[in-house]
């Protein structure tokens, strides 16, 4: 979050634009997932996994497999998942 004082901008002080003013907040789509993330995922083996307790933070971004199935790798082992758990998104 930037502020704006009389005549200065701390977008100005570190060389950045200000994402509201030059249409680039945000990612691309399908870059991230973002709120919103879809209510179910599936492990490789084909079983479903919920989605409301997992931290949209706590995903990569999207990838897509050879076999062009697009999924996120989960980053940081949590009690249901371990590091590098492939979540399949369902289309």
């Amino acid at each position: 979050m930037a502020f704006k004082m009389r005549g200065y901008s701390a977008f100005d002080k570190n060389g950045d634009t200000d994402p509201k003013k030059d249409g680039t907040s945000g990612t691309k789509e399908g870059q991230h997932t973002t709120h919103g993330i879809p209510s179910k995922y599936t492990t490789a083996s084909g079983k479903p996994v919920d989605s409301a307790n997992i931290d949209e933070g706590n995903l990569s971004t999207v990838k897509t497999g050879s076999d062009g199935r697009k999924f996120v790798v989960v980053q940081d082992a949590t009690a249901a998942h371990t590091a590098g758990t492939k979540l399949y998104i369902n289309k």
